[in-house]
């Protein structure tokens, strides 16, 4: 299957907002968005439509990994961006007026206990729930049993309603 602009208008938005959780500042986040399509254009071997979709997220992951891994050899860094202007991106902000100020703070709420989540369990939770992918693949992807990827999620979830149930939200 070859790229094509109905694939990236369908499957763009949800992985630049993978790419946006993974990195958590919006250049690095267009930086890796842009870099797996590019690496998407080179893969040979024939697809499917939900395994060029995996395959996409499968990239994106594997390529923040990589640079991470050289980051971390390099240096360590530190947040340029503050938390808030990171969830301000993650904010969907194409509602109406009076709806819009309740639904961010509340999305505002889950997005920061979401990033506050240790990497393995929110890379499987956004993969699941942003990314659409399945267990399965899921575990292909990151290189772990599926029981370990149900695990995983369900702790992720679990961790995220007690912290929301503590906020009072």
């Amino acid at each position: 299957m070859k790229l094509t602009r109905e694939m990236i208008e369908n499957l763009g938005p949800s992985l630049y907002r993978f790419c946006l959780s993974l990195t958590r500042k919006k250049e690095e986040a267009e930086d890796l968005y842009q870099e797996t399509f590019l690496t998407f254009l080179n893969y040979k071997k024939p697809l499917e439509e939900e395994t060029a979709k995996s395959l996409l997220f499968k990239m994106a992951q594997r390529q923040w990994m990589d640079k991470k891994r050289k980051w971390a050899r390099r240096q360590r860094i530190a947040p340029e961006v503050s938390g808030d202007q990171i969830l301000d991106l993650l904010v969907d902000s194409a509602q109406g007026p009076e709806g819009r100020l309740e639904e961010k703070e509340g999305r505002r709420a889950l997005n920061r206990e979401i990033l506050a989540l240790d990497e393995d369990l929110r890379s499987v939770l956004l993969l699941y729930y942003l990314g659409e992918i399945k267990i399965r693949e899921i575990g292909d992807l990151l290189g772990i049993p599926e029981g370990t990827v149900k695990s995983r999620l369900y702790q992720a979830k679990k961790k995220l309603k007690e912290r929301l149930d503590d906020e009072g939200k």
